[in-house]
């Protein structure tokens, strides 16, 4: 194909499944001289599956075995896979991948994920066997019957199926090897597999092969489609720094999404618990914050213990149950998204270089098979993140296509027609066609209002079906995910648009005034609270409006002027309302109870919200609350203060709140020798490794600006004095 575009090329080919293809690229200037690019390689995937879902109809790892004679004439051979959860596969014993946690998380009503392998350089002539494991994930949580740790098993979460499944297609040549009953299947060494983090395996386990069953009246219900994001890898191996002998307790110098490997000897029978920690008490011992651990039964010989179902937020391990002279290895393996490193930031003030080293590994341990909110307590696909931190991410990582899959899976977790579900908590909040929840996939259902708004319906969270692709369009010139995401993202504003007509009916209010306060508001400006709800929440059904309207310019769509018109009227409502102009100044106050804060400045004006005529005076008002140089703000607030004062040149202002020796501060983190960051702006804070956060009293994190955002502010804000 010849096109004059340099992305956003569509090609039609009339590709064979499970082949590999080579391809280069080539461009021609005005003079018809040609340069080529060297030829690169892709395999396609399955267009029809010919074999069958198998298992051994549990929900417990399982693992399903199939020999087969290899004729060694180099027949190119391609195998795909799978799997209802999260699964390792091997040939002949080898691991054929480097990619770490297979197995994509979904919502597998909706999508299956199956990942594509070219597996000819593996084969050997002769007897070869293909070794699939299989364990729970997300499909079929398993917290051992309440014993185990699993945080939303008592928050909605629905299991997918009944049991495990594996379907599996080898193309050898014009050959197929499918799953079928000629197949075997036995219960794995994993004995326990947590998606939180508790993976136990007993190696005293005998493997006892029997057919497998066929079990496509099980299958899962959702679309089997191609693994197109980058894997999970790991990226960085750390040793122990430090080891507390009396304790055994084992310091790997850095806090990390963890998948431990150790190498053990021992009596048979032995069982071995490893405890992974975020932070040590002020005794020097492990300080959980939630109650999970691994149990390791050993063999009675030399056993290596690899994780390989769940990962850990840690940066220490104890060891019960074994001496230090039995352990005979002991790694942490960094484990995160594959996304091509895009960017890097360095500069003369190590401070600010250990700033984003803090962030950078808060990053990596948050891309996962989804945008993560931590590697440790909830696990969860919370959607803020993905556009207010996405120029973070996007300067340092390529996550075109991760961003793509977290886009499918808002998609997927959007209401339909028809269905609805009623707030069980304080208040009955109405969920209904066209929401977007607060996480994607849903593996939890948090509908419990007590009193302080919905976590279920939070704008500036479900409003990444517009912002987030946005964000990716702007930095990939990616169009696609526009197209992709339209017509739910107009579902959305349908859905904000009755909220804020039904304003009056929802809060029992009365008069002419319209906002949405559904959600929480500049959530954590207090721990576990939010302020200013109908500012915020109606400042982005503003956003969104102006957002979407251009979107369909962009796509040539025949909506632009009626979103402009709605926020045209939102604007003048929401000014009438809230814009104080008194003695000179004009400054935004909180519907709820009066307050003058940063928030409530900062997001008018970067929305584009003022009146011309008020700009001066809303920034003086803004630049006058940031006197003492401390962020009163929550998590969503933060960003478009860091923007606003940006955009007033008020860099040496920024400079001084990051640099604060007290809390909110990164250089209080820096100080206290954290590695990640901290959910919150406190010493004790509950989880140490989120890339976006609140506070108990204060918040900012200048990760969540974003490290685009970060660079693009040094460069003006490192004008130190030496």
């Amino acid at each position: 194909m010849i096109s004059a575009e340099q992305n956003n090329i569509a090609i039609s080919l009339p590709l064979q499944e499970q082949t590999k293809y080579h391809y280069r690229i080539s461009a021609w200037d005005e003079e018809d001289k040609v340069e080529s690019s060297e030829y690169f390689s892709f395999i396609t995937g399955v267009k029809s599956w010919k074999g069958f879902w198998i298992g051994n109809n549990t929900k417990k790892p399982m693992m399903v075995r199939k020999k087969f004679i290899y004729s060694g004439k180099k027949n190119e051979a391609i195998l795909s896979i799978a799997v209802t959860g999260q699964f390792e596969v091997r040939l002949n014993g080898e691991k054929i991948s480097s990619a770490v946690y297979e197995g994509a998380q979904t919502d597998y009503q909706d999508h299956v994920c199956y990942n594509t392998y070219e597996i000819t350089e593996h084969l050997i002539e002769g007897e070869n066997e293909i070794t699939i494991e299989a364990a729970n994930g997300w499909y079929i949580g398993d917290d051992d019957d309440g014993k185990r740790y699993f945080y939303t098993i008592d928050k909605g979460y629905e299991p997918f199926g009944t049991c495990l499944l594996v379907i599996a297609q080898l193309k050898i040549a014009d050959n197929y090897i499918v799953t079928d009953d000629s197949w075997e299947v036995c219960r794995s060494k994993t004995v326990l597999a947590d998606i939180y983090g508790s993976e136990d395996m007993d190696y005293t386990i005998s493997y006892e092969w029997k057919p497998a069953q066929m079990l496509q009246k099980k299958a899962p219900k959702g679309e089997i489609i191609p693994f197109t994001y980058p894997p999970m890898i790991h990226k960085y191996c750390y040793e122990p720094q430090q080891v507390d002998h009396t304790r055994m307790i084992f310091d790997f110098g850095q806090n990390m999404s963890s998948q431990f490997f150790i190498k053990i000897r021992g009596e048979r029978g032995q069982r071995v618990r490893v405890i992974p920690a975020e932070k040590l008490k002020a005794n020097g011992d492990i300080e959980q914050t939630v109650d999970t651990y691994s149990i390791l039964t050993l063999s009675g010989g030399e056993d290596v213990f690899e994780q390989k179902f769940s990962v850990n937020g840690a940066r220490w391990y104890k060891i019960e149950g074994a001496t230090f002279e039995q352990i005979l290895e002991f790694k942490s393996f960094f484990t995160t998204s594959s996304a091509e490193d895009t960017g890097k930031f360095h500069c003369s003030d190590e401070n600010y270089n250990k700033i984003y080293h803090l962030i950078l590994k808060a990053i990596e341990s948050n891309l996962n098979h989804l945008h993560t909110d931590c590697p440790t307590i909830e696990k969860l696909g919370w959607l803020e993140p993905d556009h207010l931190m996405a120029k973070a991410v996007m300067y340092n990582k390529n996550v075109d296509t991760l961003w793509s899959k977290i886009a499918m899976d808002m998609r997927d977790s959007q209401y339909q027609e028809s269905e609805m579900d009623f707030d069980t908590g304080n208040f009955r909040h109405e969920y209904k066609s066209g929401l977007v929840p607060s996480i994607a996939p849903r593996y939890a259902k948090f509908i419990y209002d007590c009193g302080e708004g919905s976590f279920w319906d939070i704008i500036p969270w479900g409003s990444s079906i517009i912002l987030a692709a946005y964000e990716q369009y702007k930095f990939y010139n990616n169009r696609k995910i526009l197209e992709e995401n339209y017509v739910s993202a107009k579902k959305y504003i349908k859905y904000l648009t009755e909220q804020y007509r039904d304003y009056n009916r929802l809060y029992h209010k009365n008069g002419q005034v319209r906002f949405i306060c559904c959600g929480l508001g500049d959530w954590g400006i207090e721990q576990n609270k939010g302020r200013s709800r109908e500012n915020l929440e109606t400042a982005f059904y503003y956003h969104d409006l102006m957002v979407m309207a251009e979107i369909s310019k962009l796509l040539k769509k025949e909506d632009e002027k009626e979103f402009l018109n709605q926020a045209q009227m939102v604007k003048k409502a929401y000014n009438q309302t809230l814009l104080i102009k008194e003695n000179g100044r004009a400054y935004y106050r909180s519907y709820d109870n009066g307050e003058i804060t940063q928030a409530n400045q900062a997001l008018p004006l970067c929305f584009g919200m003022v009146p011309k005529e008020c700009v001066k005076s809303v920034q003086a008002e803004l630049l006058a609350l940031c006197t003492d140089s401390h962020l009163k703000c929550g998590e969503i607030g933060l960003v478009y203060i860091l923007r606003a004062l940006s955009e007033m040149n008020q860099h040496e202002k920024i400079h001084e709140m990051i640099m604060k020796k007290d809390h909110p501060s990164y250089l209080r983190f820096i100080n206290n020798n954290e590695t990640t960051l901290p959910e919150f702006w406190r010493d004790d804070a509950r989880g140490r490794n989120h890339d976006i956060r609140r506070s108990a009293r204060y918040s900012y994190n200048f990760g969540k600006l974003g490290c685009g955002q970060f660079l693009d502010l040094m460069s003006k804000d490192v004008r130190r004095k030496k």
